[in-house]
């Protein structure tokens, strides 16, 4: 049974990361007009939706959403930290969070 396991969860994972490639390249041009000029940064911003929910439901990947308080009232600005559990934080944080994100790293990362 184990083996089986095994096959399939490769299975997955070579899906998983042909899926990515493929979505990540058609999307590219796109992204590159988009990011071209700070006006059209908000349609970048739908794009990136767009593209992590084509890679999430491609890939089978189902996100469950919590939310303590209403969409409509999270703050702004503010600060949402991930908890990098996994390689998907940044696909599903485009998910999470209904509002224009930008995203910042630390410098020592």
């Amino acid at each position: 049974m184990e083996i089986i396991r095994r096959i399939f969860a490769t299975i997955w994972k070579i899906w998983f990361v042909l899926w990515f490639v493929v979505v990540v390249l058609l999307s590219w041009p796109f992204f590159i007009y988009l990011l071209a000029d700070k006006k059209r940064f908000p349609r970048a911003y739908k794009l990136s939706r767009t593209v992590s929910l084509m890679i999430t439901v491609g890939a089978g990947i189902i996100i469950k959403k919590v939310y303590r308080t209403s969409k409509e009232n999270l703050p702004k600005p503010a600060v949402y930290v991930a908890n990098h559990s996994s390689y998907l934080d940044i696909i599903s944080t485009y998910l999470v969070i209904p509002k224009l994100t930008i995203f910042m790293g630390k410098a020592e990362l």
